[in-house]
């Protein structure tokens, strides 16, 4: 039921293993060098590369919930008051 949530957090996982992967070798001279900036570009080039493309907002979300719960409470007493029987 909730496969979709865990398979989004292994491809950000991977995401970020690929470039780790990517960028080692730059890493490691910029360790060598003791380039404290250099390291810290690469690492926030693998983070930023592990975060997940935003789909829809959450705003998004909870508002087309609200929509379809008052759709349905507003169809059902449509429906019970243009029935004569109730």
């Amino acid at each position: 039921m909730t496969g979709f949530l865990w398979s989004a957090m292994e491809t950000n996982r991977s995401r970020r293993l690929s470039k780790l992967d990517e960028v080692q070798k730059r890493l490691f001279r910029a360790a060598k060098d003791s380039d404290v900036f250099e390291i810290r570009n690469l690492l926030n080039e693998v983070e930023l590369a592990g975060q997940e493309k935003k789909g829809f907002s959450q705003r998004f979300i909870f508002s087309f919930a609200a929509a379809v719960i008052v759709f349905t409470v507003l169809f059902v007493l449509l429906a019970f008051t243009l029935t004569n029987d109730g």
